[in-house]
């Protein structure tokens, strides 16, 4: 039973549930016989002369001809997508980047893909075209009849309407469609009926959670044809109780929000909204506070039904296990920690999307996660404690190794005499700290307020916020 199937100009492969490839048609060049014969493969992608697959790892393997180095350029870099031109192939890996190598004829401007971050990818004959993470299509290559040039005349995120099935008319007549819009039943009267082929919607013009409706009614020049629609409903835009997002990320990525500050969520589904703080300008946008909280005020630990709404205050924290089962609800990857004071005016803000660290601390997981290496600093950090991740903390405590290690070693052993060292506080106490010098702590139990430095000065805020 196949699974999947490329087709390329006189050639075709498919790939078979147990990861078998089987390719047919023209073998001038060993694009059909020289096909793996193991199994195990993942995906393949055929082209003009060549075909590609992809292992369990993300390797790229191609056959076929090596004329411009197909096969032998082929690079070591584990790919998630991978697409195959005229003499050409590229790759997407898990990081949004595309990778393209070989060409030939007009295939070399086709090897030289923009460097926006992707979400997927395919090739022409000298062109190829990809899909960013924002929802744009971006296409690059030979460009003879406008294939490489994408429309850009509709803002990302709005509606297109358009012809699947063209009408047919028993004398021959030319056909012309007038396109109607209604949103919630009521007439969309800001866009002019046309009789082009398709017909838009711009997303400025979109709300949360509208159904919009879309009828086509076709017209050979004497008379009317039968209509057909279709709908589409809107996401919520968490604006209000009645109409939560997701996430902040969700509401961010469909273009609904309104810069940082409340929006209404339901996570988990409940059907009971709460408010969160939404960062949507640092670091790309999407931020939801899971953590908040500024001197003097103990974060209190609370479930997901009332935890982000307290953070939203800046006066609670989410149980680091909430955490998790939010992040795995809506699919977030990412921890950010922040910490900030105005009396020496220095900010800790730091972002991770290492599985061991996020594992740790939106678990119940007592090992400690390695540092180095394992976040990336954001532009409004100038601590001294990001800097120096290889002397979080140092030597060994409780016969616990933490050298270059977040958070404590009492979190590892069971606690201690000191207080505050409990599961539900892994997100604001000893989150990360060089000993005797540079900490993060928020308050905890033992109401310690200390931001890259060891001295409760009276100010200062802490969030954890998850993406």
């Amino acid at each position: 039973v196949f699974t999947s199937v490329g087709v390329g100009v006189d050639h075709a492969c498919a790939l078979d549930e147990d990861g078998y490839i089987e390719c047919w048609g023209y073998d001038a060049v060993g694009q059909v016989s020289d096909a793996p014969s193991s199994a195990g493969w993942q995906t393949v992608a055929t082209g003009a002369w060549n075909s590609c697959a992809l292992d369990s790892s993300g390797s790229v393997t191609c056959w076929g001809s090596n004329d411009y180095g197909q096969i032998s350029d082929a690079p070591d870099t584990q790919f998630e997508q991978v697409a195959v031109g005229d003499m050409f192939i590229c790759g997407l890996d898990s990081s949004g980047t595309i990778e393209c190598w070989a060409g030939g004829l007009y295939g070399t401007e086709a090897t030289s893909p923009p460097s926006a971050a992707f979400q997927s990818i395919t090739a022409g004959q000298y062109h190829s075209c990809g899909v960013t993470t924002s929802g744009e299509t971006q296409c690059w290559g030979w460009n003879d009849d406008g294939q490489a040039s994408a429309p850009d005349d509709l803002p990302s995120g709005g509606l297109i309407c358009s012809i699947a099935t063209a009408s047919t008319d028993a004398d021959g007549d030319t056909i012309s469609y007038t396109f109607e819009w209604d949103v919630d039943g009521t007439a969309y009267t800001d866009a002019d009926t046309t009789t082009y082929d398709d017909d838009t919607v711009p997303e400025d013009d979109l709300g949360g959670h509208e159904t919009w409706t879309c009828t086509v009614t076709p017209n050979d020049g004497d008379e009317d044809g039968d209509s057909d629609s279709d709908s589409y409903t809107t996401a919520c835009d968490g604006s209000s109780e009645d109409c939560p997002g997701t996430s902040c990320l969700q509401i961010f990525d469909d273009g609904y929000d309104d810069g940082d500050g409340l929006y209404w969520i339901d996570p988990l589904d409940t059907g009971t909204a709460i408010e969160a703080y939404c960062d949507m300008t640092s670091d790309g946008g999407g931020w939801t506070r899971v953590l908040g909280v500024t001197y003097g005020k103990i974060p209190r630990p609370s479930d997901l039904s009332t935890g982000l709404e307290l953070a939203s205050i800046d006066e609670g924290s989410v149980e680091p296990t909430e955490v998790g089962t939010f992040m795995d609800t809506v699919g977030a990857t990412e921890l950010r920690f922040e910490c900030s004071k105005a009396s020496h005016g220095r900010t800790f803000d730091v972002v991770t999307d290492d599985p061991d660290v996020v594992n740790y601390f939106t678990t119940d997981s007592t090992t400690l996660p390695s540092a180095p290496g394992t976040f990336t600093v954001l532009p409004s950090d100038n601590s001294y404690l990001s800097g120096m991740p290889e002397d979080w903390p140092s030597g060994s405590c409780s016969g616990v190794d933490v050298d270059g290690t977040w958070s404590h070693c009492y979190f590892a052993t069971g606690g201690h005499e000191h207080s505050g060292f409990t599961t539900e506080n892994k997100l604001s106490h000893h989150v990360a700290y060089v000993s005797g010098t540079y900490h993060f702590i928020a308050g905890a139990a033992d109401s310690r307020w200390e931001c890259d430095d060891m001295a409760d000065t009276g100010d200062g805020e802490w969030y954890v916020w998850v993406r």
